[in-house]
């Protein structure tokens, strides 16, 4: 076993485990990087109730103006605009911003998503949230300093299927679960519904990987023993069907492309609450991050979700580079992983 130490908790700080932070009234967002994610993200929040983009930063001037027209057109009052290298941290000192909403390219975003929760702002960020073990850790001990959310945009989690299989595990229906297959176009979407499904620092955690081929496939072994298999291929989009298959001691499903009036029959009558009271499939990710930060809830996934899973690919790596040796996955929550029961999405019951 190739070993990766747990950091020890700085002085005074606890954990975030179902952190809940004062209710906001309306969500001002600042909007940091306008490329093909960032501007579909002024376009999905600029619909979501209760949210409001206040601040757009992008080094590019032609950016800021195709977002304003799109803002424009949607009778959206224009936001404040920040172009150039270092602007993006007038955004996170700006008292007038309560959620910094990165989609740079990986290697800027934890030191954005660090300093906006040093100035006091929650942070949503694309995946991976990191692309080292050392700026994992950073991620944690920062919002365990700060008590700011982290919130990781990984969109495969509120997708129709995957949502609808996470309330199949969390009715029952597959019995004990034994081991999840997933497909991914990128390691982070690989493990996140899989993280979900199995309760990871819910209740379970993620002990030890191994690889022979970096993130290409990746064999995760749980603390209770279940196994999860990452398979990575960009082709699987192409293809139009990403493969997930769910094993357990009563029942098993499998993802196909193939029309089957039975297993959509089953799909419909578990359906996922959440996806039965949102019709907007596109705007669930937000509209639940907005929902959460408006009720003063807990995150759908919180920064242990976002260091955990943007770790898979670096250790992966790490043990094809080892023969396959195993490796272990650091526990950052530092042995807080079974304090909560159970995966689940939290709501106002008031």
């Amino acid at each position: 076993m190739i070993s990766f130490s747990v950091q020890d908790r700085l002085s005074g700080q606890t954990d975030v485990v179902e952190l809940a932070c004062e209710p906001i009234d309306t969500v001002d967002i600042a909007i940091i990087g306008l490329g093909t994610e960032g501007m579909d993200a002024v376009r999905r929040l600029s619909s979501v109730k209760g949210a409001r983009v206040k601040a757009l930063f992008d080094n590019l001037p032609d950016n800021l103006a195709k977002a304003q027209a799109m803002l424009r057109e949607m009778n959206k009052t224009a936001p404040a605009e920040y172009v150039g290298d270092e602007e993006w941290r007038k955004i996170c000192e700006s008292h007038d911003i309560d959620l910094v909403y990165i989609c740079v390219p990986k290697e800027l975003r934890s030191t954005m998503a660090v300093f906006a929760m040093e100035n006091g702002k929650h942070v949503a960020t694309e995946p991976p949230a990191a692309v080292t073990i050392d700026q994992c850790w950073e991620l944690v001990n920062t919002a365990e300093k700060t008590r700011r959310h982290l919130f990781i945009l990984e969109k495969s989690c509120y997708e129709t299927y995957e949502m609808t299989t996470l309330n199949m595990a969390q009715q029952g229906f597959f019995g004990d679960i034994e081991s999840i297959e997933r497909g991914s176009t990128n390691p982070t979407m690989g493990i996140g519904p899989a993280a979900q499904v199995l309760n990871i620092h819910r209740g379970d955690r993620m002990n030890y990987l191994l690889s022979v081929s970096g993130s290409n496939n990746i064999v995760i072994k749980t603390e209770k023993g279940r196994t999860i298999l990452v398979r990575y291929d960009t082709l699987f989009r192409q293809k139009g069907i990403i493969p997930y298959n769910i094993s357990g001691s009563a029942a098993l499903i499998s993802k196909t492309d193939k029309p089957d009036a039975a297993m959509d029959s089953l799909l419909y009558a578990y359906r996922h609450p959440i996806l039965k009271e949102f019709g907007k499939k596109e705007l669930l990710m937000d509209y639940r991050l907005i929902y959460c930060l408006k009720n003063g809830l807990p995150l759908d996934m919180d920064v242990y979700d976002a260091a955990e899973w943007s770790a898979i690919e670096s250790l992966g790596k790490v043990s094809a580079e080892n023969n396959g040796k195993p490796v272990s996955i650091p526990d950052f929550t530092r042995s807080s992983w079974d304090k909560v029961k159970g995966y689940k999405q939290y709501k106002n019951d008031r």
